[in-house]
């Protein structure tokens, strides 16, 4: 495993102890998965799923992924997080893209990936700005990978740091001062779709 990959999988596997969502249809899930009775999660959010609540299957793929609750199963992890990105989930859009990426499907994983990017998810913002600066499945745009490792750090990613660390050994200094402007421009984009999108 190179280590850019080993990196990607310390980031998804933090990625998975994030808080899940708490939508109105799923809190009864959300309390049980939060003491530990994964089983009573799954009974909750399945019937939900079922019936095409994005924030239920979201969880459900977490349940899948995680194999908390339900027998692990990654297809069923993805069909499900496909599904809730379909309907405009963007942690259902980031955790596939970071899933896919670190199964090795990166050209399936972008525009996940970049989805969630813009609406300013740290986890995909590192990656998307490392494919910006590497330009690997991306053009070459040192200025918007400046910018969006830049977000990511501020956002508290560890890995981000690093990164930016060595960006700044190679990135000239006029490139890195857009950067720092487009990521603030970038994050008011982010900030405006996240209030524009349906509550998750």
């Amino acid at each position: 495993m190179t280590s850019s990959m080993k990196t990607l999988a310390v980031v998804v596997a933090a990625a998975l102890l994030v808080a899940l969502p708490a939508g109105a249809d799923v809190k009864k899930g959300v309390a049980a998965w939060s003491r530990g009775d994964y089983p009573a999660a799954v009974r909750e959010w399945q019937p939900l799923a079922d019936q095409g609540d994005a924030d239920a299957r979201f969880n459900l793929a977490q349940a899948y992924y995680l194999g908390r609750g339900v027998a692990q199963d990654r297809a069923k992890a993805e069909a499900l997080y496909q599904k809730a990105a379909a309907q405009g989930h963007v942690q259902a859009a980031s955790f596939l893209g970071l899933m896919l990426f670190q199964d090795g499907e990166r050209r399936r994983a972008m525009p996940y990936l970049l989805k969630a990017s813009d609406y300013g998810d740290a986890r995909a913002q590192y990656v998307v700005g490392l494919a910006y600066f590497n330009a690997d499945l991306a053009p070459k745009d040192w200025v918007r990978a400046y910018a969006l490792v830049s977000l990511s750090k501020q956002a508290g990613l560890p890995q981000a740091a690093d990164a930016l660390a060595k960006m700044d050994t190679v990135v000239p200094l006029e490139q890195r001062q857009q950067g720092l402007a487009l990521a603030d421009k970038l994050a008011n984009e982010a900030k405006a779709k996240r209030e524009g999108a349906a509550p998750r």
